[in-house]
């Protein structure tokens, strides 16, 4: 018989910028628990943030967007050991934007590429429900979800899944039904 509860990974990274050479500066990971058969999320769990030193430097514009220096960052590095097992123990990996962390995360884990993968800002159709925008910042301000720290790692991945506990306002289920009754977005 199969389980009816999945482990999910809800995933943010802050980069050094946006081309295939920068590098993840910070990787937050959250557990999750949810029902595949109806998509509700069930629980929150676990929860991982760390910061690495990268080889390059930060562009501009990313330190404008995420705030995190070069100086934060010296002789810091990522729990790899932690990282590769919530990822080896999930289901699934959840991010907003998936494609962009994606692209990242399995630069550095590779093994995270053999996962499905779930987009929150694509695979929920928010402009069809009247939002104005898909992206995470608007969405938690017009759903009025607190966030600390905006495009800071943890505080976005724990407000993406706030988000998606949400009732809908066309079927007041969660929005995670919208998502998990898609197809993953990678597989």
């Amino acid at each position: 018989m199969a389980r009816v509860i999945h482990l999910g990974l809800a995933v943010d990274v802050e980069t050094t910028g946006l081309s295939h050479a920068d590098e993840i500066i910070e990787f937050a990971a959250v557990r999750f628990a949810y029902n595949p058969s109806n998509g509700h999320i069930i629980s929150i769990g676990e929860r991982y943030v760390g910061n690495r030193e990268p080889r390059v430097s930060i562009t501009w514009g990313a330190q404008k967007t995420h705030g995190i220096e070069e100086a934060e960052l010296v002789g810091r590095s990522l729990d790899e050991s932690k990282i590769r097992n919530l990822i080896a123990t999930s289901d699934c990996i959840l991010a907003h934007n998936a494609a962009f962390d994606r692209r990242f995360v399995v630069k550095f884990f590779p093994d995270a590429g053999r996962k499905p993968w779930y987009c929150s800002m694509s695979g929920v159709a928010w402009r069809q429900m009247g939002y104005k925008s898909a992206g995470l910042q608007t969405l938690v301000q017009d759903l009025g979800v607190s966030v600390s720290r905006a495009h800071r790692g943890l505080d976005d991945t724990l407000a993406m899944l706030e988000l998606l506990q949400r009732p809908s306002p066309r079927s007041g289920l969660p929005f995670s039904v919208d998502l998990f009754r898609s197809s993953p977005m990678y597989r």
